[in-house]
């Protein structure tokens, strides 16, 4: 009998890339029977995962009040023994399913009691009281939970070391999405840069990115896939100059998003300085560099760290929309750089940044906690970081 596992998200949606294409499917491919719990439109069964829809709620405090019990009962009933978070808000549901004897996992995407500090809708005290809250709860969770499975190393460091694991989001390698798209020297087009993010907010550099289209000509086109954080924010940017050379597209699903790639020229992540994103490794920045696509990024010490070692891209100023620009037009101006550059980002994700490995850490991971058994928070099994 196949081992059952839930996975668990009330914010993101089911298909999300790290919690549906890397994890689930990597765990139905190893034999486990995997049901993924999140925004859908429907239940289905996509590679081997049986997805369980959850109703989206618009209400922000209604959300985090009535979808973690939503999901918590589905995790309840699904009889799986191993129970995978995503979001710092199911970490009460996670902690009530311990104490119930389940072996759960809480799976931290990004530093949360930094990226509470730049909710701007939140009063000043608001936000320093939250993220104060979210920090208590993950020290709470981190001594209690059976395991922890964080981003980055940097993350890591925050969670007892024995029982934490970094499984990065580093891309599958198919043929589909491995250097489908190395840059031509036909001109003829407009020279195309992308940006995905499942939110379009200034503090992902949005709103630097329509200013540097304000200095560009009309040769230049910027794709921009995902929602808007609010409509005021899109009412704001369509008055904007640089506005006229957007192309939003709302939402790109994940097959979808290797044919976005092969119609444009460069990835661009031009998130804003803010303590939660010097710690982040963007999934994106690895699709782009897997596809072949130069990128140009913000000069953070850890992506400076890949892109200038590897040769991939240009680290730019997020805040300076010139300086973004500049490096847009060395690329366009320069085929036989960006082409070198995307070739040099695709080899680096062959050799080291690819799934491969993570999904050894993270099925070595499951195998401990299935074969470990069911006994009380005091007792689980010892596990080592990987970094």
């Amino acid at each position: 009998m196949k081992k059952k596992v839930v996975i668990l998200t009330s914010v993101h949606r089911a298909c999300d890339t790290r919690i549906f294409h890397q994890q689930a499917r990597t765990l139905a491919e190893a034999g486990y029977a995997v049901t993924v719990v999140g925004r859908h439109p429907r239940a289905e069964t996509v590679d081997g995962v049986s997805i369980h829809p959850i109703p989206h709620i618009r209400n922000r405090l209604s959300r985090m009040i009535v979808t973690p019990l939503r999901t918590g009962l589905v995790a309840l009933r699904s009889g799986s023994r191993i129970c995978h978070l995503h979001d710092p808000e199911l970490l009460p549901i996670g902690l009530a399913l311990a104490l119930l004897g389940r072996r759960v996992v809480y799976d931290v995407h990004e530093d949360y009691p930094q990226q509470v500090l730049s909710k701007y809708y939140l009063h000043p005290l608001a936000r320093r009281a939250a993220s104060m809250i979210v920090a208590a709860v993950e020290r709470i969770a981190g001594s209690i939970l059976a395991a922890v499975i964080t981003a980055t190393g940097q993350i890591a460091a925050r969670f007892p070391a024995h029982k934490t694991r970094v499984v990065r989001n580093y891309p599958r390698m198919t043929a589909e999405t491995c250097g489908c798209n190395l840059p031509t020297d036909d001109t003829s087009g407009r020279f195309r840069l992308v940006h995905l993010a499942g939110t379009l907010s200034h503090v992902r550099g949005v709103t630097s990115l329509v200013d540097t289209m304000g200095l560009l000509d009309d040769s230049f086109e910027l794709v921009l896939a995902g929602k808007w954080e609010t409509p005021a924010y899109f009412h704001a940017l369509r008055h904007m100059p640089g506005f006229a050379r957007i192309r939003h597209v709302h939402h790109v699903p994940h097959p979808e998003v290797w044919q976005l790639y092969r119609r444009c020229h460069v990835g661009v992540i031009c998130s804003l300085p803010l303590p939660r994103h010097l710690t982040a490794l963007p999934v994106k920045l690895f699709e782009f560099m897997a596809t072949g696509l130069p990128v140009v990024v913000s000069n953070f010490p850890l992506l400076r760290s890949i892109v200038d070692t590897h040769g991939c891209g240009l680290c730019v100023d997020p805040t300076d929309p010139k300086a973004i620009a500049d490096a847009v037009r060395r690329l366009a101006q320069d085929r036989r750089l960006a082409r070198t550059m995307g070739r040099n980002g695709m080899e680096a994700v062959r050799q080291y940044y690819n799934w491969n490995s993570e999904a050894a850490a993270l099925l070595d991971l499951y195998s401990r906690l299935s074969e470990s058994r069911c006994v009380r928070t005091s007792r689980y099994p010892v596990l080592s970081v990987t970094t």
